[in-house]
């Protein structure tokens, strides 16, 4: 406890001055007194003297705080902080030292006899060699017990004979002579299996080179191939994949590729826009799959070195148009076990018959011959992302797919002249539909907010 040492010098000071004025005032009064009296002293002498005296009083009141202070500042025992952290240390580095010696001295003894019979074991195995007593050999399989490795185990590197597998780097290796075998040399107590002879003619297999990760798609909930999308998977090489998901290949998204020499599309494309992949002039080869059914004239417009094309049969009649007389053109037609054969009686689809042929897979086709889909036929299918119409159909009732939540695309024939207004209602992720132009008005009007595609 430290005093208010400033807090008591002032309180001493106020106690001298008090009395310095009380002794002043004492003076005044005796000054008064003897002027009034006969006999008059000498004041200023005696005036002079109460002011000394008043002066002696407050030097020994402030000698008086002084010690007071000094006297509290030596009661508080603060003890030497570095002094003591230097002695923790020294004694510590003491512990470690002694750790050191210690742990020196421990391997020396563990060491010791390990060395001694490391030197041992060269005469000790001549000897046995030389007299037929059990060899080294012998001891491995005496000790070969499943928890615990041998010390030693023969090598064919040897011919046969023993090797000591043990005491690294504590017996010295000693030079090879005619009679003893190299000795080699492996941790204590690991697991020894010896290794089967390869063969000689056999060649080592190389190991695959690893794929490379395909970047993850993320496909925008339009469904559009811009030119920012094909940024994200095309970097001048000469073959551009488009991820399955895109539906539309926007106008000039691929145009003035000069690296470009081949493209695949998915097979979730459905159009082809204006100017699309023109002037890509080293464009030589592309496969269009049958889920297109709309390509812009201009498409290609500039690519002269395009001859090789696979695209769709149903298309044939706008393939000079793209592609000029010169194009060497494979056409993709329907496979047949895709056209479903299948009764339809009297042409309506109704919910007990898509019940007979569709299970829950991603994709319905419809069987050729439908004339007309029933109202709440396909209704609340949760798995089906694609439809196939076929080109029989003629009319769309209201509800008929409605509450589909993950159909994508729908591609409606120019055979159909009836789409009801709610035949789509609630297909939350319909974001491609493509239609004839004579359906147009009935379109907007079945399928509000979402943008069509022209057919025809």
């Amino acid at each position: 406890e430290i005093p208010d040492v400033a807090a008591t010098v002032d309180q001493l000071f106020e106690e001298a001055a008090a009395e310095v004025a009380e002794t002043e005032e004492t003076a005044e009064a005796v000054t008064e007194e003897v002027a009034e009296s006969a006999e008059i002293p000498d004041v200023a002498e005696t005036v002079d003297q109460l002011f000394e005296d008043a002066a002696a009083e407050v030097a020994e009141t402030a000698e008086t705080a002084e010690t007071v202070a000094e006297e509290a500042a030596e009661s508080v025992e603060i003890p030497d902080v570095a002094a003591t952290v230097d002695q923790l240390f020294e004694e510590t580095a003491a512990e470690v030292a002694e750790t050191a010696e210690t742990a020196e001295t421990v391997t020396g003894e563990v060491a010791e006899p390990f060395a001694d019979v490391a030197a041992s074991l060269f005469e000790t195995e001549d000897k046995a060699k030389a007299t037929n007593l059990p060899t080294l050999t012998d001891v491995n399989e005496t000790f070969a017990e499943p928890t615990m490795a041998p010390f030693f185990a023969p090598t064919q590197a040897t011919d046969g004979l023993p090797v000591l597998e043990a005491f690294d780097e504590i017996a010295p290796k000693p030079a090879p002579a005619a009679s003893v075998p190299q000795i080699a040399y492996i941790p204590v107590l690991a697991p020894v299996e010896p290794a089967a002879p390869a063969a000689p003619d056999a060649p080592a297999a190389a190991e695959p080179a690893p794929e490379e990760p395909k970047p993850a798609v993320k496909v925008p909930a339009d469904g559009k191939f811009t030119s920012k999308e094909r940024r994200k998977y095309y970097k001048g090489s000469a073959t551009l994949e488009i991820p399955a998901g895109y539906i539309e290949i926007r106008p000039g998204s691929c145009a003035g590729l000069d690296s470009l020499e081949e493209v695949i599309l998915p097979d979730t494309v459905v159009k082809i826009g204006s100017g699309a992949f023109s002037d890509s002039v080293g464009l030589k080869k592309i496969f269009i799959p049958l889920s297109v059914k709309d390509i812009a004239s201009d498409a290609f417009e500039g690519c002269d070195e395009l001859k090789e094309v696979t695209m769709p049969q149903a298309l044939n009649w706008q393939a000079e148009e793209l592609f000029g007389e010169d194009a060497q053109i494979t056409w993709l037609e329907a496979e047949e076990e895709t056209v479903e054969k299948f009764d339809v009686g009297d042409g309506r689809y109704t919910r007990q018959m898509r019940r007979e042929h569709y299970h829950d897979e991603e994709t319905l086709i419809v069987p050729d011959g439908v004339i007309e889909i029933r109202p709440g036929a396909c209704a609340g299918l949760e798995n089906l992302k694609e439809v196939v119409l076929p080109d029989t159909l003629q009319k769309i009732c209201s509800g008929a797919f409605s509450d589909c939540s993950e159909l994508r695309s729908i591609a409606i024939p120019s055979s159909v002249q009836e789409l009801e207004e709610d035949a789509f209602e609630d297909c939350e992720s319909l974001t491609m539909v493509a239609v004839p132009s004579h359906l147009i008005r009935q379109a907007e009007a079945c399928f509000p907010g979402i943008e069509l595609f022209i057919l025809d």
